[in-house]
């Protein structure tokens, strides 16, 4: 880990508000794979028979990206440069799942209002964002 003095102050707020969004997609998988109610209660209609439905190799790429971006956001707040890797694997797993939820014969539901595969496209933006943002402070030597 780099000295806490060559920290730069926006990486903390920019790595805690990644640790957030990536811990609400992590909470998000763990309810859908382990079925609690309370959570899928405010899921909308349909999304849970469509995320059961998609095939296996879908599942295999939403775990992956779920997962690869909330190491990434815990290896960006410790200043670790591996974040750059898993932020990375974390798009490209999760642009392959863009492209199940785009080749699918049934129609992406809509989530909290959005259609879903825009819901999807913007968790990769973030991603891809996250990533590039990972770079730059690893090849500046923020990044231990």
């Amino acid at each position: 880990m780099p000295d806490s003095s060559s920290r730069p102050f926006h990486l903390t707020v920019i790595a805690v508000a990644a640790l957030l969004w990536q811990g609400v997609w992590a909470v998000d998988y763990l309810a859908h794979r382990l079925d609690i109610e309370a959570w899928l209660a405010h899921v909308p209609p349909g999304w849970t028979a469509f995320l059961d439905a998609q095939p296996a190799w879908g599942g295999a790429l939403w775990a992956a990206a779920v997962w690869a971006g909330f190491l990434g956001a815990v290896l960006l707040l410790m200043a670790e440069r591996g974040a750059v890797l898993l932020f990375a694997l974390a798009f490209l797993a999760m642009m392959g799942w863009l492209g199940v939820l785009l080749l699918e014969a049934a129609p992406v539901p809509d989530f909290m209002g959005y259609p879903g595969w825009q819901v999807a496209f913007a968790a990769a933006l973030v991603l891809f964002l996250l990533w590039l943002y990972a770079r730059a402070l690893k090849t500046r030597g923020r990044l231990g």
